[in-house]
């Protein structure tokens, strides 16, 4: 029985009273129980939070509990029908709710309407959904026995089988479909006979009950409630992911709301031994023998509360009455079995006293908690037990994580890093946590949680700095100053430069082992090999900002006299702290080329944090200027490094009056670096005018720098479209790079030659020069440049074919690149696996690698690669003929494009979103984003964007029936489209020439242009010109491919629903020629349900228009024609 209770301690909080029914035996007691302990602690916006258990006073036997007040109706009651875009909010928030069930090894194991209670707004939305009655739930390990509502429960379960993550998503799918169509799918009068039935039986579709039910939506409720449990999503979250692919929909895996649940939900693994210590004298109470008061110490931001409540639950499950008095007011509610007041600081002395010796009278079980031992408490409690919670250490952190966040992609040194910035706080852990999700440096993808690459910081909790000044407070002066000195290095400090920090001092060495002993006693100090180092970044930052600025030089003074000893000639970190400690202690007597120097051999090691910290700490400090350059000089490469080149090319273009001043000697490599970034920005025209600039005052002959000229000008041509002038600079170059050079600019060049080489189809000289390249990088030691090659080889692997070659690449690239903090480089292996899932077939993989890189790009505040990921988004919809999604992508890709400089970055989405128009029907629209796209790539000097633009004015004009026209716009794309340009862009070229022929029933046309592409193909080729050039074969040329082949052939064009209904279509004319009629409806029939699919997707005006466009209604009158005749036979 459920009551409306209002809860007179609690601010009279309304909330629902449940009960047990007082005949229930021990197994209904113990569900009951359960129901309440497996989501305790639990606050998840889809689930109800529970508040206490207990013993109801006046019955003295009857247990309940309360929990969260869910003001509506059960499911089966809520509506008499369910709209498709309901029943989506239903499916999409019970996933939510399963997956942090099973995150935390829970099943539901009776998921129904009626255990779903949800209020419907004003609007007809769904304001509220919360899973109810957990009191079949079990953990994984225990879940063997029979348990759930027959109607819902899976075949396997009714089978003996033992339950799983995807029983509950089998129960999921049967709700919904009986919401959907308003009954599930097998009924009968013999209960025996329907379950045997929907245990051999797969269901019939809802879709067949319910007409108006998208095709997509009744697709997915027909793949959860599949017999066998492998033929189902694998997890809650690969349910929502089939959803948003099959209807086109983005609901995200969790909301902000249901992300914050896994970190404020209590997990009970911290403080192992303490809670350990209470489960035993929990027992040795409950068996009749004396246990002692009670008192837990711990600082706060331990979890001191929410360990203390925690035990009052399970106090409370166990018959106790128990009063949990946080404050004062609590103390004077009535008799209870156990006292538990979890800080005694907050309350009032003489009131504690008060209440502890009538608890006593009573003979209750007393527990305190505090961050210390109040004066008071020892007259109150002569004997007492206490225990001490401790802050956790880095493997309890990763624990703490783990329980968090089940399922998890996180690195090994995760865990470390958040135990070094919050000391093993609880409080300052989730703190973090919530920081990085909602900075979204945390999120959930498909395979888990995993944490976004990149630099990252979080705020210091308050009970950190608290932490270190008690500790502080009881420090001597000379472990004080160790802790001071150790602080202000930027690495372990070996014992010689501790040595000389204590000279002054009579016996050094003894004085600094007594130090040394005493950090090692309060945690602080690690020792590695003969060097020493703070163990946690938050302590070593409030100790050096504790520091007054002239005692923080005085220090930094000491350490570079100390790294500048004898004794340290030959250490590897000698030159790199000597540099750390000048600069900090605003020492100026060290050279810029030494300085540059060291920058570099830094960063080349990947520590571009370090370089950040360094150079912000000098900028301030106000250097000379030549020292201010370098330093400039290094911010700009970390800030490119990590991902921001606008900030990197603005900090760089203020110096340099953003490329007006004169180009001379001095500032040659600057300017050259300047126009590169221009270009990498989409800046073009800018980094074009400025190069050509350089150009005239680079020194004849060998020239490092003709890399960082030669380079970036040729790459700018190749654009442009000019492949012939690209390729004779880019062999200049070469030639004006030193013989025996390698340096950076030489490698810029060699990179250079080699995509030029890629893009032209010339694999070979691309593998040649990238190799090269790579070599070149490995000389100087550039890590960054490195991973740009195992990048690009791994593309070029991709290209010939060699998948498992590419993703190895790949793999070491992000590697390198996650060492390094090059989240610009991640975010483009990121696309590239995109790339990869896209060819691969695997289009849920694909979006998810693209929604990543999308998501970094967007940290990094860069809208041209946004431009760019949004228009392979948008194409990847395309292909999965997911129009209006397709649309969405583009049209955002386009308006963001149209708010940069660079004109040219916007063609490419005008001319995909053009094709969705054309195919959609649209043809003024379509057009109107043609000549755009074409006018402005005139204008840009993109001949490869206007020879692409006039081939689909071409297919615009073709459609409607203009074929001199068509012809015409051919015949310009095909002067632009030159033959060493993208051989890709050939391949489309030939085949829309074969539609083009097609549409004039040139047969002869049609065969020239298929084997045209064709052999250009032979250069390069991609799936989505393989599938394009075999329908056109098939429907244009009346190709006919081997029996043996269609399998292939039909999982080739799955991924491709646009070409998948062009081939039915195929295949019906070349039956029905045949004379196997029947055969050819049945190949119309599947072509037909191949158009329902991509028809569900689309707005009721354009779902018309598309269906009336003039291809399908041939096909839609042959298929009668064909129809007609077997009748009429």
């Amino acid at each position: 029985m459920v009551y409306l209770a209002e809860d007179t301690r609690k601010d009279h909080k309304i909330m629902a009273l449940k009960t047990m029914k007082p005949q229930g035996g021990a197994e209904a007691t113990e569900s009951f129980r359960a129901e309440f302990l497996n989501i305790r602690g639990v606050v998840h916006p889809n689930i109800p939070e529970v508040f206490d258990f207990g013993i109801l006073p006046e019955t003295e036997t009857q247990l309940y509990f309360t929990c969260e007040f869910v003001a509506g109706n059960s499911l089966d009651h809520l509506a008499a029908t369910w709209t498709p875009q309901q029943l989506q909010v239903v499916l999409v928030s019970l996933c939510r709710a399963l997956a942090f069930l099973h995150s935390r090894g829970l099943l539901h194991r009776d998921i129904k309407p009626q255990n779903v209670l949800g209020r419907l707004g004003s609007n007809g939305q769904l304001d509220t959904l919360k899973l109810v009655d957990f009191g079949l739930s079990a953990k994984r390990e225990e879940s063997a026995e029979f348990a759930g509502t027959m109607d819902y429960m899976a075949p396997e379960l009714i089978g003996g089988e033992s339950a799983s993550m995807v029983s509950d998503i089998y129960a999921i799918g049967m709700l919904i479909y009986r919401l959907a169509t308003g009954h599930l799918p097998f009924e009968g009068t013999d209960p025996i006979a329907v379950t045997r039935q929907r245990c051999i039986a797969e269901a019939p579709p809802a879709l067949r009950f319910s007409p108006d039910l998208p095709v997509g939506l009744s697709d997915v409720i027909g793949t959860l409630i599949r017999i066998r449990p492998e033929d189902r999503p694998s997890s809650a979250r690969h349910v929502i992911a089939l959803l948003n692919e099959h209807q086109g929909t983005e609901y995200p895996y969790e909301t902000v709301e249901t992300r914050s649940a896994y970190i404020r939900s209590a997990v009970t693994v911290t403080h192992r031994e303490v809670r350990e210590t209470m489960r035993q004298m929990r027992l040795r109470r409950a068996a009749g023998e004396p246990v002692k008061p009670v008192l837990v110490l711990g600082p706060r931001g331990l979890g001191r509360r929410r360990l203390l409540g925690a035990f009052a639950a399970e106090l409370g499950v166990d018959g106790c009455a128990v009063r949990l008095a946080e404050t004062e007011r609590d103390l004077e509610q009535g008799a209870a079995d156990v006292l538990i007041v979890p800080d005694v600081s907050r309350l009032d002395a003489e009131k504690l006293r008060i209440a502890v010796e009538t608890a006593r009278s009573r003979d209750a079980w007393i527990l305190l908690g505090g961050a210390g031992v109040p004066p008071e408490l020892p007259a109150m409690f002569p004997s007492l037990d206490r225990l001490t919670l401790h802050p956790l250490e880095a493997p309890e952190v990763a624990e703490f994580l783990t329980a968090m966040f089940p399922e998890n992609n996180f690195q090994g040194t995760f865990a470390e890093q958040l135990h070094s910035r919050t000391m093993g706080f609880t409080a300052a852990i989730e703190r973090a946590l919530q920081h990085l999700l909602d900075t979204e440096q945390l999120r959930i993808g498909l395979s888990g949680w995993e944490l976004m690459p990149g630099r990252w910081d979080v705020p210091i909790h308050p009970a950190v700095p608290e932490h270190v000044q008690a500790v502080g407070e009881h420090l001597s002066g000379g472990a004080r100053r160790l802790a001071e000195v150790v602080a202000c290095s930027s690495s372990a400090l070996p014992r010689a430069v501790l040595l000389e920090m204590y000279g002054d001092l009579v016996d050094p060495s003894a004085s600094l082992d007594t130090a040394i002993a005493e950090l090692n006693r309060v945690g602080w100090l690690v020792k590695t090999e003969d060097s020493y180092r703070l163990r946690h970044s938050a302590a070593a930052e409030l100790v050096e900002n504790s520091q007054d600025p002239e005692e923080h030089r005085r220090f930094h003074r000491l350490l570079a006299r100390a790294w500048a000893g004898e004794l340290l000639r030959d250490h590897p970190l000698r030159d790199r702290e000597l540099l750390y400690h000048h600069i900090h202690s605003a020492d100026w007597d060290i050279a810029p080329d030494y300085t540059a120097a060291q920058l570099r051999s830094v960063l080349d090691e990947g520590n571009a944090v370090w370089v950040r910290k360094l150079i912000e700490t000098g900028v301030l400090l106000d250097p000379p200027p030549r020292l201010g350059d370098v330093l400039l000089d290094a911010l700009v490469v970390v800030e490119f490094i990590e991902g921001n080149i606008e900030a990197s090319a603005e900090r760089l273009g203020n110096v340099l009056q953003h490329g007006e001043i004169e180009v001379a000697e001095e500032n040659l490599e600057r300017m050259a670096r300047y126009a590169g970034l221009e270009e990498k920005l989409g800046r073009a025209d800018r980094a074009q005018i400025i190069l050509e600039r350089c150009l005239q005052v680079l020194p004849a002959g060998h020239d490092s720098r003709a890399g960082m000229v030669f380079g970036p000008l040729a790459w700018i041509l190749f654009k442009q479209g000019d492949a012939e002038k690209a390729r004779e600079l880019a062999e200049e170059g070469l030639i004006r790079i030193p013989p025996h050079a390698a340096d950076f600019g030489q490698a810029l060049l060699l990179n250079t030659v080699a995509t030029l080489a890629f893009y032209r189809g010339d694999l070979d000289a691309a593998e040649l020069y990238w190799k090269r390249c790579l070599e070149v990088y490995e000389t100087i030691g550039d890590r960054q440049g490195i991973a740009s090659m195992y990048n690009s080889l791994g593309a070029l692997a991709a290209q010939s074919g060699d998948r498992l070659r590419a993703r190895s690449l790949w793999q070491r690239c992000a590697a390198i690149a996650r060492e390094i903090n090059d989240v610009h480089r991640l975010a483009g292996i990121y696309n590239n696996l995109g790339i990869d899932a896209l060819e691969s077939g695997a289009l849920r993989e694909a979006e998810d690698h693209y929604r990543k890189a999308l998501s970094l790009f967007r940290r990094m505040k860069n809208p041209r690669a946004q431009v760019e990921i949004l228009s392979n988004l948008g194409e990847l919809a395309y292909y999965r003929a997911d129009y209006p999604r397709a649309q969405a992508y583009l049209q955002e890709a386009v308006h963001l494009a149209s708010t940069l400089d660079d004109r040219e970055v916007e063609i490419e989405p005008l001319l995909h979103l053009g094709r969705v128009l054309l195919t959609l029907d649209e043809l003024e629209t379509a057009t109107a984003h043609f000549q755009r796209s074409c006018q402005t790539a005139a204008e840009v000097g993109s001949m490869k964007g206007e020879g692409q633009a006039w081939e689909h004015i071409a297919l615009v004009q073709a459609r409607r029936g203009r074929l001199k026209s068509a012809l015409a716009a051919l015949e310009r794309a095909t002067r632009l489209l030159s033959e060493d340009m993208d051989p890709l862009a050939r391949v489309h070229l030939h085949l829309t020439a074969c539609a083009v022929a097609a549409e004039r029933q040139d047969e002869e046309g049609v065969r020239v242009a298929l084997e045209s592409a064709h052999e250009v193909a032979k250069t390069k080729w991609d799936p989505f010109a393989a599938a394009r050039s075999l329908v056109y074969g098939l429907l244009f040329a009346q190709e006919i491919i081997d029996s043996k082949e269609r399998p292939r052939v039909l999982r080739q064009l799955a991924v491709y629903p646009d070409f998948l209904w062009r081939f039915h279509w195929a295949a019906a004319r070349r039956l029905a020629a045949e004379g196997a009629v029947r055969k050819a409806l049945d190949e119309f029939g599947k072509g037909v349900n191949v158009l329902k699919g991509i028809a569900s997707r689309l707005p009721d005006e354009g779902r018309d228009r598309y269906l009336n466009s003039p291809q399908i209604r041939q096909f839609r009158s042959e298929a009668i024609a064909l129809k007609n005749q077997m009748k009429d036979k």
